[in-house]
């Protein structure tokens, strides 16, 4: 009918049947609740319920903070996607040039990954794996990279 709306999960097969006769409109939009780089464009929700259902898959949302420590450094700070479409894993920048002592803050889920670069490279100073007991994420260069979430 005229002015039908679906709204469904990217999960979800679907498809559309052909018509017969006149024109047919359609506008897409596609979002990504889970991409750190437009978290702020969105309202921060307490859980997110995993598959619509009712069941105990809802997910935690963090906030978290990196704390930029490097002096004389600028750093990118970077969210590792592995949900890529073709199975290839993908950086997206969420900050550039971090000047030392900044602060990103971000709402983030348990096992998120993240890289600090320097800037302008693809030099990794630390990585971090987001872990719902800890909020705070500290960008610096260690000889030990086996805490703060470090891998």
């Amino acid at each position: 009918e005229e002015g039908d709306v679906l709204i469904h999960n990217f999960t979800v097969w679907h498809a559309v049947a052909p018509i017969e006769v006149g024109v047919r409109y359609s506008f897409v939009l596609f979002y990504d609740m889970d991409n750190p780089a437009i978290q702020s464009d969105f309202e921060s929700y307490e859980t997110v319920d995993g598959d619509g259902g009712d069941d105990d898959d809802d997910v935690d949302v963090i906030p978290v903070t990196f704390y930029h420590e490097i002096e004389n450094e600028e750093i990118d700070l970077a969210f590792l996607d592995r949900n890529a479409e073709d199975g290839e894993e993908w950086l997206l920048m969420i900050e550039e040039k971090m000047p030392p002592f900044a602060k990103v803050e971000l709402d983030s889920y348990e096992g998120h990954i993240f890289h600090a670069l320097i800037s302008g490279t693809d030099e990794i100073v630390s990585t971090f794996v987001v872990r719902d007991d800890q909020q705070l994420y500290t960008i610096e260069l260690k000889d030990d990279v086996n805490n703060n979430g470090e891998l």
